[in-house]
């Protein structure tokens, strides 16, 4: 998808005002040149498809052209020109025309100022639906399938492919073990904590909490309420439009009617009040906004039920449930929470509670929290849902394919949350994301580098690249300057792989000048601020797994389905870690956890090696007389030798795999693994960053061990050495005897930990049985 040009048009959208005034806003709208790269069905050849204008807001980014380009290349009959408005036409006309037909609202004119309203919340970047809402045809008539992606008409799933909608109030966790939701994907493995099932067709929109912040810093309540109130309505219009993919998921939903009201950039909104994401204030303000959200959209469905009726699920039993949780939800302490907005909630929920009383649902089911969509793409939410902050500095994509190094939405505000002068706010700005120049830098500047014999040119090249840079390595490679530089300096950069060395640079005066050119990339370390303030620009690889929890136990009261919050757990982590992780889940009430294996990051593993006396990159020499282990096995029936060379202090720096009875193609892919981890291990790289990288590796020869007490059996040949290497050198019995059976990334024997246990083979299934067999000799 490139951009091409740049042409602007203004766009009328007009809303009603909170007061009920009646106001015109000017949006100017962006026209930008992108190549539909999607299948736009039976009618064209997808790799052929002309370029498309799309018309965007002013100030969208290319991640919300992305994601447009997604959401109108499955609009059918679309146009040569096409925007945000045109695709939201079709949709939201569709539900104007469905409210009239229904008499939902209380007059003709109130559907046409929904269809306002809810243009304006996608024009200011304030909500947006879900990408199967997106697929309504002019008839507004939209298929959802088993996993909430959009079918395109006349060619709907099977019958079995639907699951069907979620209960509206899902039942607390059961006592029973977890058990997989999903084939793992990735690293990711999904465990069901709760007998909820998780994630159902569903009409869902977003809602950007950030968007909500007001020009004193505090969050517009009022804003949010009338965004959950519209779509509300909307997304209930929705349900009626939407065709299913099959008989049954049609009667459920038709039943209990089930809506999604989700929130995205809560961690930018928490740094925006200067509220330390690990935190109970946080957490009490997740929960008082979660809760808010959660009593506006009950109070809006209270209203069409009144107008329109309840639904066929509400019954006695349901009523009495939905009416006790808003009781205990009302009496909420909100820890921690602004007091305005902890009693905004609570007079939200009250309010909510008598009109569901008094009227009943027309929904069940309103918020829920997904993993993030084209919706979150559009809306441009650095943060999903209530995840933390990936990171202080985003890559932003540009048209040309570059990307633009940006500082995440919340620091901004929360430096100014937090009271600081200006210039220290710039120092603080200076250390995350950097000056991006060299101009100024110690050690390193243009003036240094100019007396090292780097010609103008060079210089200037330098200083075009830095400030998209995310580290000084990657600007000065010699190959960039192949044309500039004298032979004998590309080569010493060769030898030594890195320009600034070669030029007589240090490891000191590189880290200096780099941490002043690209920043620091995180908080810590910041001038000017205490441990305290600190905390409050923590982003996810800052914040632990309790952490991460503690905020979806604080918020999954006020979520009426059962999502999985994704919690990062170190490769490192053995058994009892990740029993741990799981019960603090369970004591939480999680209904599920996705669990994600996080490697330690570059900086933290040359820290590690800087404290056993090796900074990374300096070269370690083996000891004088070869010394070391050998290790002849059997895995899966292939014999492997695994050798070792020991370094002066004990531990391996060099390792060789042997497999003389496979093919050349792995024995190759085996020996230049070996000789890639050997290198590391001469240049620094600790031992356990290559165990927490190929710990449960899969390629080749798998299956059980034998030969080797201490490791019992692996899914690779690398997985075996890797682990063989951490029980002889590190201890780590943890590791070595992982069992290949548990899911990927989880490296944890079933008897110490017994949550995996209803996800284990039975002792008598051919899988056990195989794993009790061991080749002893071949034939023809």
């Amino acid at each position: 998808m490139r951009g091409k040009g740049r042409a602007v048009r203004i766009d009328r959208v007009f809303s009603r005002d909170l007061d009920g005034r009646k106001a015109w806003s000017l949006t100017a709208m962006v026209a930008r040149p992108c190549q539909v790269l999607a299948d736009e069905g039976a009618d064209g050849d997808p790799g052929g498809a002309p370029p498309r204008w799309l018309l965007l807001p002013a100030g969208a980014g290319f991640d919300a052209a992305a994601a447009l380009a997604e959401l109108v290349a499955r609009a059918p009959g679309a146009d040569a020109v096409q925007g945000l408005a045109d695709a939201a036409d079709r949709l939201i006309d569709a539900w104007a025309k469905a409210a009239r037909k229904a008499a939902l609202l209380d007059d003709a004119g109130s559907a046409d100022i929904l269809a306002d309203e809810l243009r304006l919340t996608l024009a200011l970047g304030l909500a947006a639906p879900c990408a199967p809402l997106w697929s309504a045809a002019p008839a507004g008539s939209h298929v959802l399938g088993a996993r909430g992606r959009a079918q395109p008409a006349g060619k709907r799933p099977p019958a079995h492919a639907a699951g069907a909608a979620p209960a509206a109030l899902p039942a607390p966790p059961g006592p029973g073990a977890p058990t997989p939701d999903a084939t793992p994907q990735g690293s990711l493995v999904t465990l069901q904590l709760g007998a909820t099932p998780l994630a159902a067709p569903t009409p869902r929109a977003v809602i950007d909490l950030f968007a909500c912040l007001d020009a004193e810093g505090g969050v517009d309540l009022a804003l949010l309420a009338q965004a959950v109130r519209v779509w509300t309505v909307a997304l209930d219009l929705a349900v009626t439009t939407a065709g299913y993919a099959d008989a049954e998921a049609a009667r459920t939903a038709a039943a209990s009617r089930p809506i999604g009201i989700g929130v995205c950039n809560l961690a930018p909104l928490l740094m925006a009040l200067g509220l330390p994401y690990d935190s109970d204030s946080a957490r009490g303000t997740a929960a008082a906004l979660l809760a808010f959200v959660q009593a506006v959209a009950l109070e809006t469905s209270a209203r069409l039920a009144e107008r329109a009726g309840a639904c066929a699920g509400f019954t006695a039993e349901a009523r009495t449930a939905r009416l006790w949780s808003l009781t205990t939800a009302a009496r909420a302490p909100f820890t921690g929470a602004d007091a305005h907005i902890a009693e905004t909630a609570r007079r939200a929920l009250r309010r909510a509670q008598k009109a569901v009383a008094a009227h009943g649902l027309r929904n069940l089911a309103v918020t829920a929290l997904d993993h993030p969509g084209a919706a979150e793409r559009l809306l441009e939410a650095s943060a999903a849902g209530i995840e933390p902050e990936p990171a202080l500095v985003r890559s932003v994509p540009r048209a040309d394919g570059s990307a633009a190094r940006r500082l995440a939405p919340g620091v901004e505000a929360g430096l100014v949350a937090l009271g600081l002068s200006p210039g220290r706010a710039e120092a603080v700005r200076w250390h995350i994301i950097g000056h991006g120049t060299l101009e100024g830098a110690p050690a390193i500047n243009p003036e240094a580098l100019a007396r090292r014999g780097l010609p103008p040119e060079a210089l200037d090249r330098i200083e075009r690249a830095l400030p998209d840079a995310a580290d000084l390595r990657d600007v000065m490679q010699g190959w960039r300057f192949a044309d500039l530089l004298a032979v004998e300096t590309l080569a010493a950069a060769e030898a030594k792989g890195d320009l600034l060395a070669a030029l007589g640079f240090d490891a000191a005066e590189i880290a200096a000048a780099n941490r002043y050119a690209c920043g620091a990339g995180s908080i810590a370390g910041a001038p000017h601020l205490s441990a305290a303030r600190r905390a409050v620009f923590a982003d996810a690889p800052m914040l632990d797994a309790a952490a991460q929890m503690a905020m979806a136990g604080a918020v999954q009261p006020f979520l009426d389905r059962p999502f999985a919050k994704t919690v990062p757990v170190p490769a490192q982590e053995g058994a009892a870690g990740v029993a741990a992780v799981l019960a603090e889940a369970r004591r939480l009430g999680l209904h599920a956890v996705r669990l994600r294996r996080v490697a330690r990051s570059a900086a933290e593993i040359a820290h590690a090696a800087t404290d056993a006396g090796a900074p990374v990159g300096q070269t370690r020499r083996l000891a004088p007389e070869p010394r070391g282990i050998i290790r002849r096995v059997t895995l899966g029936g292939h014999p492997l030798t695994l050798r070792t060379q020991e370094l002066a202090d004990g531990m391996p720096g060099a390792i060789e795999l042997a497999m003389p009875k496979e093919s050349a193609a792995v024995r190759a892919a085996i020996d230049h693994a070996a000789q890639a981890i050997s290198v590391g291990l001469q240049h620094g790289v600790p031992l356990i960053a290559y165990v927490a990288a190929f710990a449960g590796s899969r390629g080749g020869p798998a299956g059980p061990i034998d030969g080797d007490g201490a490791v019992r059996s692996a899914s690779s040949p690398l997985d075996y050495a890797v682990r063989a290497l951490a029980a002889h050198y590190l201890g780590r019995s943890d590791i070595a005897e992982a069992d290949p059976t548990l899911p990927p990334g989880v490296t944890a024997p079933a008897a110490e930990l017994p949550l995996f246990g209803e996800s284990q083979p039975p002792p008598d299934s051919p899988q056990t049985r195989r794993a009790r067999l061991r080749l002893i000799g071949g034939g023809r």
